[in-house]
């Protein structure tokens, strides 16, 4: 991984602050995990847990969790795997991501095109690699 602008092991945590509100409303947290073999693929895996913290969840709960393998070379993403616990919707996806044909298969059931070089949601937002 040589060039990478993270290491594993590396781990960002972030406090969610409302402009009113003195205390954090959420608690974020990226971590870069293993370089190992995951699905047939050599990877990294990135994960991220958010959160609403005590001063929140009277109005609203969210436990959200996010796990993305993708390749140490181009950080394009092979697979991902949402947890989503938002109120009352819960959501449990997985994710295939083929960058080769450029599509993306969810379990259970689905198959969408998705432009080559996709990244997924945790690549969206998170802070490594920028």
């Amino acid at each position: 991984m040589i060039g990478m602008p993270f290491k594993v092991g590396e781990q960002l945590n972030y406090r969610v602050y409302l402009a009113s509100v003195t205390q954090p409303v959420g608690l974020v947290s990226y971590q870069v995990r293993n370089r190992a073999r995951y699905f047939d693929h050599d990877g990294l895996m990135l994960t991220t847990s958010a959160q609403t913290t005590d001063a929140a969840q009277r109005l609203f709960v969210a436990n959200d969790q996010l796990t993305s393998y993708v390749d140490p070379q181009t950080l394009l993403p092979f697979r991902t795997e949402l947890n989503l616990v938002e109120g009352r919707r819960r959501s449990n996806e997985i994710w295939t991501i083929n960058q080769d044909y450029g599509s993306a298969t969810r379990q259970p059931g689905g198959k969408v095109d998705i432009p080559i070089g996709t990244h997924d949601y945790l690549r969206s937002f998170t802070p490594f690699g920028r």
